[in-house]
């Protein structure tokens, strides 16, 4: 400050009225040095206050980073989850094929599938080997094969030859379509 008139002018700005009468019985250095000590704890505050917003501000960035973060490994926990849904259910359903698979296996190994499979392959045969005596039977008949010693339906004989006959009227009337017939 050059000059005193200038401090004081300055002064008597910034200092309140009710505090007038106090600051008239100071001597202009303790003046100054009032002033000089209002200021210094402006600066203090408002560095303090600096100091803190700057840290508010880091703790909020600290505070989004976190959430970021929490919200990245939520991500990869349902990620996770999904894929151990998969497996459980693979791991079922390999499990269920091992368990039928076990089955089939105890099955093949007992007798009733031995006798099952006899039964079926014996059925399928002799219903093969009859079906080619009836066809013999009918184109043949001065062979003399005895139909009736063979255990077989009459009726289906009957049945059967009504149908070939049926099939045959139908295929009279209808003629060979095929474009590769010659």
């Amino acid at each position: 400050m050059a000059s005193a008139s200038v401090a004081e002018n300055i002064l008597t700005g910034v200092i309140l009225p009710t505090d007038k009468e106090r600051v008239d019985q100071l001597s202009l250095d303790q003046v100054i040095t009032k002033l000089l000590h209002v200021l210094g704890q402006g600066v203090v505050l408002g560095s303090s206050l600096a100091i803190r917003s700057r840290d508010i501000m880091n703790d909020a960035s600290f505070h989004i980073a976190r959430a970021k973060s929490v919200e990245m490994e939520m991500a990869r926990a349902q990620n996770r989850a999904k894929d151990l849904e998969g497996l459980l259910a693979e791991f079922g359903e390999s499990k269920e094929a091992r368990i039928k698979k076990l089955i089939v296996e105890k099955f093949k190994s007992s007798e009733d599938f031995q006798e099952a499979v006899e039964d079926v392959s014996s059925k399928y045969f002799s219903e093969g080997i009859n079906f080619f005596k009836r066809r013999l039977a009918h184109h043949h008949p001065n062979l003399g094969i005895d139909l009736d010693g063979m255990d077989m339906d009459r009726d289906l004989l009957e049945k059967e030859e009504a149908d070939v006959e049926e099939d045959k009227e139908k295929g009279e009337g209808k003629g060979d379509n095929s474009p590769l017939s010659p």
